[in-house]
Order: C-alpha cells, then sequence, then structure tokens
C-alpha cells in the first residue's frame, strides 16, 4: 500500500492556502505610543504564571501601535506588558494584545503564542492647549478617584 508524500513540517494545513505565513515580516509606516506606569504587585499578580516573579511595584508597559502595512495587510494593535523575572532574567510577559486584524490575530496566537484578541484600538494625533491639560488636572485632583 502506497503512503502520500506530504511531508509534516509543522506548517499549516491545507498546505496549497496555509491560514498564515512562516516568512519574515516586514513591517512598513508604523507608529507606536508607549507609556510605562508601576502598580502594586497584589493587582496583576492573579494575571500572572505563578513560575514568574513580579517586583513589589513591576513596571507596566502599554503600547498603542498602528502599522501602516504588514505581511497580513494594515492594522492597529494595544499591547499590556508587565515586567517579570525568571531565573534571574527579566523580561516583559504579555498580558494581552487587542488589534483588528483576524490574520495577525491566528498568527501571533497559533505561531508565537501572544494572548491576542479582536478588539478597536485608534491612536489619534490631535493638539491641546498647556491650559486645557492643567485644568483636566485640577479637575482630576479635586475628583472622589483620589484618595
Amino acid at each position: 500500500m502506497p503512503y502520500g508524500s506530504l511531508s509534516l513540517n509543522g506548517e499549516s494545513l491545507p498546505a496549497f492556502a496555509p491560514a498564515y505565513s512562516r516568512a519574515k515580516g516586514i513591517f512598513t509606516d508604523t507608529t507606536a505610543v508607549g507609556m510605562t506606569y508601576r502598580v502594586a504587585a497584589s493587582q496583576i499578580a492573579h494575571l500572572v504564571p505563578d513560575v514568574l516573579e513580579l517586583e513589589e511595584e513591576p513596571l507596566m508597559t502599554s503600547l498603542f501601535l498602528s502599522y501602516g502595512m504588514s505581511p497580513v495587510g494594515s492594522y492597529s494593535e494595544y499591547a499590556h506588558q508587565v515586567e517579570v523575572t525568571y531565573k534571574g532574567e527579566k523580561f516583559h510577559f504579555n498580558l494581552l494584545f487587542i488589534l483588528d486584524n483576524d490574520a495577525a490575530i491566528f498568527a501571533g496566537r497559533e505561531l508565537l503564542g501572544f494572548p491576542k484578541v479582536y478588539g478597536k484600538t485608534v491612536i489619534e494625533q490631535f493638539t491641546v492647549s498647556p491650559h486645557r491639560i492643567l485644568d483636566n488636572l485640577h479637575l482630576f485632583k479635586n475628583s472622589s478617584l483620589v484618595a
């Protein structure tokens, strides 16, 4: 009895039309905005695997990314990360990615293991006067949100 000749090399099936490619990705016309801040470990520990160590106030990173072109077309993405230690080495653990491109979600989740979900993120550029910023800070400081 003869055998098939298709080599199972880890690519998705059907082989003639894979859901995603392992080709090297080239991203162009990219915009990125990031911010870092610290939180109490107790606020984030339930989202971090028990083999990863957190500082008392771990560094958090939020990234807003817009890709004008990628191997799967254009899309926007939000990434949320926390700094952890594993076997004495620090790195950023990815908590969540929110993006608006199905192919990028599948490739990121299935090929790379990133926690990607569908959602819409928008990066907008606008101009605000310094007076408006100070007014908003004053309102925030005097609100019930600040203990």
